[in-house]
């Protein structure tokens, strides 16, 4: 294909080449191909379009070959992944229970401290006619 201009024109045009065959013909022929002819270049046109389909077909089963590498790595990172997360979740939850576990011990054991905080703080009172300076003294019981 031949791109040029037309006559000093700017707008382009194209000049497609043809192949021709000569073929010198004895007198008295009908100018006819030959059936042989003809069947050879449907053969050759056929082979062309064969090993152009066989060329194509190995390009797009390379290209799968290589998606299929891709899907497989990255199936195989998503399940590495997933199963660490899920690891981690086991770990986070056999804390919580654990932690849940302790707690009503740990709230049995603040009341208790509660308790005897009050009971030593019972102990002392502020008595403004004994106190020195705000001082808290202790209370004095006669049982």
């Amino acid at each position: 294909l031949l791109l040029g201009t037309h006559h000093g024109l700017s707008r382009p045009y194209a000049i497609q080449e043809y192949k021709f065959i000569c073929l010198y013909l004895p007198a008295g022929t009908t100018g006819e191909e030959p059936p042989q002819l003809s069947t050879f270049t449907e053969e050759e046109q056929q082979m062309k379009n064969i090993e152009k389909l066989t060329i194509q077909l190995h390009n797009i089963t390379l290209e799968r070959n290589e998606l299929r590498g891709i899907l497989a790595n990255y199936n195989k990172d998503l399940n590495n992944r997933l199963n660490f997360e899920l690891e981690m979740l086991k770990k986070e939850h056999q804390q919580v229970m654990s932690d849940l576990q302790k707690l009503p011990m740990e709230m049995i054991e603040a009341l208790d401290k509660c308790k005897h905080l009050m009971e030593a703080n019972e102990c002392y009172r502020y008595v403004p006619e004994l106190a020195w300076e705000g001082m808290i003294l202790p209370s004095l019981s006669l049982t």
